[in-house]
């Protein structure tokens, strides 16, 4: 509801003039509040199926039953169930920030999810594994693609040591979402641990070819640190900052480090 104040409705009754809070909604309609009709005027008012009242103030949702409109956040819903919808992560942001994530507050976000996702040392990981291969097994089925399930996949392959299954996995949400940092990041880390130099440099330079950002670029950076690649990760950031001269995200490279 807006904060702004309407001119009240005024009620005519028995030679008495009761004024009624007017407010203003979501979407510029007006309604008239009735809460304390009663107490000034002991009437109730009568509404056959509640065909023309509201039940609350919502400052996230507008409804128009008859116009068959649903709006959460001033997004149509349709627009959040069909088609190029977002996806599970990106809505998961909606609902706790109030807005769609830009792709650097995604890549934030998605980061800190995975952080808590990852699966302990002790964890049954077999366990684990039957439940996402159902979950593939069922994306496959209705021909949709839900962003990390292969990630996840892959990571509890790894995990297992079952390292050609698990490079799969990760290929394949790969294939679906071209532009998954954390997915280049994991596959970098296979390949070394299966002693696969070659495929380290390649799918780094993969992951700056398909997603030129500063976030890729940090992610680069950060590998090449970890597998003791202190020049080159140098080298990564040096171009970095060349290429991103003024750009907020270059803040990244202070974690990169």
């Amino acid at each position: 509801m807006s904060g702004a104040t309407e001119p009240p409705a005024v009620l005519h009754y028995e030679g008495r003039e009761v004024e009624l809070p007017v407010v203003r909604g979501s979407e510029n309609e007006l309604g008239v509040d009735i809460a304390k009709l009663r107490a000034q005027t002991g009437l109730i008012t009568l509404d056959y199926g509640f065909m023309n009242s509201g039940s609350c103030e919502s400052a996230v949702t507008y409804i128009d039953g008859d116009e068959g409109i649903l709006r959460y956040r001033g997004i149509p819903i349709e627009q959040l169930v069909e088609g190029h919808a977002p996806s599970f992560i990106e809505t998961s942001y909606l609902l706790i920030y109030g807005n769609l994530p830009t792709t650097a507050q995604l890549d934030e976000f998605r980061f800190g999810v995975r952080k808590h996702t990852l699966l302990h040392e002790d964890a049954n990981y077999e366990g684990a594994l039957a439940a996402f291969e159902e979950a593939a097994a069922a994306e496959r089925d209705a021909g949709r693609p839900f962003e990390d399930l292969h990630w996840y996949l892959g990571d509890t392959l790894a995990k297992l040591d079952r390292y050609a299954e698990a490079e799969t996995q990760f290929r394949e949400e790969l294939r679906a979402f071209p532009r998954s940092i954390p997915t280049y990041a994991s596959l970098a880390m296979l390949y070394r641990a299966s002693n696969r130099e070659r495929g380290v440099d390649d799918v780094i330079a993969e992951l700056l070819d398909a997603a030129p950002t500063a976030e890729a670029y940090a992610t680069a950076a950060r590998l090449w640190t970890i597998l003791g690649e202190r020049d080159r990760a140098a080298a990564i950031r040096s171009e970095a900052r060349g290429r991103f001269r003024g750009d907020p995200s270059l803040a990244l490279f202070e974690r990169a480090r």
